[in-house]
């Protein structure tokens, strides 16, 4: 040491006790580091597991969607039957009020 520093007692306790403070330091960086890596990892493995889900709820609206509109197309065929089945009930009714009116003597 040029300055002789190094010889005096409490330059070599200060630093001594300077170097473990940057190597606790240095070494708790470290570890916050990791641990921050770490927890990222585990949040893209949420992340990729809630996209898979955001898929899997979205395929099961798509399937949803479709089945309403076929049950919708099915009543909507059913109500067209009903009214073409009223409308010829109807039509043969009035067939035999007519025929039965016109049959009758006067």
């Amino acid at each position: 040491d040029a300055f002789g520093l190094a010889q005096l007692p409490v330059f070599r306790i200060v630093f001594t006790a300077l170097n473990r403070l940057i190597h606790d330091d240095v070494v708790g960086a470290r570890t916050e580091a990791q641990e921050a890596e770490e927890q990222l990892e585990l949040s893209e493995v949420k992340l990729e597991s809630a996209q898979q889900e955001i898929k899997r709820l979205n395929s099961s609206v798509v399937t949803i969607q479709a089945k309403y509109l076929l049950h919708e197309q099915e009543v909507a065929k059913n109500h067209d039957n009903q009214l073409k089945n009223l409308r010829d009930n109807y039509a043969t009714e009035a067939k035999i009020l007519r025929d039965a009116h016109l049959s009758e003597p006067p």
